[in-house]
Parts: structure tokens; C-alpha cells; sequence
């Protein structure tokens, strides 16, 4: 005789964290990150009715690792398994190998390099809402 038991159950555990509420002023370098003040190296502006970030601010919100080649001019980010490249000047970023159509194209402001912020954060699935009565940028 057969007889048919549950030996145990597989529970896949809640992440114990989630990620911070970040907070970014037009025009300012200074953003909140869980209401703690940072500080970036160059202000977030609007572009083509885009927000432009540094490549390294938006990498650090989105929680994507970034290289960046000076000589193709190209910014790698990897996340998770999700790889999304960016060229300055090129209105076109590469995710995980399918091409998608920017309106605006990442570009060097003052020696810094900027990337339209929603189209990254839109690739690795991080939500971002713009407030512009209050000109803030709010990713969760």
C-alpha cells in the first residue's frame, strides 16, 4: 500500500529590504535618499522634457553596477541579469540585446556624462514619477 504525504513546504521568503524613495530637485545636487541628504556632483536637468542624470547617480538608484568606456563612449549597466547599454550621442539604449528608441540621447554636460533617467529606470523595472509643480523626480 501507498500511501501519499506532504513532506514539507517550500516558502520563498519576502526580501527583508526594499528600496529607499529617492528624491531629486531640478537643478539641484542635492537629493534625499530615505530623507537622508546627499549630495551629486552635478545637477539632474530637463532635456527634450527628460530628467538627465550622471551615469553613476542613476546606476546607484536603480542598484545596477556601471562601466563606462571613454573611448566608445558607452555605459554598461547590469543588474540582475538585465545588461543595459547607452552611447552618448545615440538616441537608442540596448537591453538585453533588443534595441529601444530614446527621444533623447545620453550626453556630456561640464565633463559629466547624463543619461535620460526614466528610460534606465524603465529597463531594470524601478518606477519613477515626475512632480512638476514641486520640479522633483521621486524613484521608488
Amino acid at each position: 500500500k501507498i500511501t501519499n504525504f506532504v513532506l514539507g513546504r517550500v516558502i520563498t521568503a519576502a526580501p527583508d529590504t526594499t528600496r529607499p524613495t529617492t528624491v531629486f530637485t531640478l537643478g539641484s545636487t542635492v537629493y534625499t535618499i530615505a530623507g537622508e541628504e546627499r549630495t551629486l556632483d552635478a545637477a539632474p536637468y530637463i532635456s527634450n522634457n527628460r530628467t538627465m542624470l550622471p551615469i553613476g547617480a542613476i546606476a546607484q538608484v536603480v542598484g545596477a553596477s556601471v562601466n563606462y568606456s571613454t573611448v566608445t563612449r558607452t555605459a554598461i549597466f547590469t543588474k540582475d541579469g538585465v545588461v543595459v547599454s547607452m552611447t552618448l550621442d545615440q538616441p537608442f539604449l540596448t537591453a538585453n540585446g533588443v534595441v529601444i528608441p530614446m527621444d533623447s540621447a545620453p550626453v556630456v554636460v561640464n565633463s559629466r556624462a547624463f543619461v535620460p533617467m526614466a528610460f534606465v529606470a524603465q529597463a531594470f523595472g524601478v518606477p519613477v514619477q515626475y512632480d512638476a509643480a514641486a520640479r522633483t523626480v521621486t524613484v521608488n
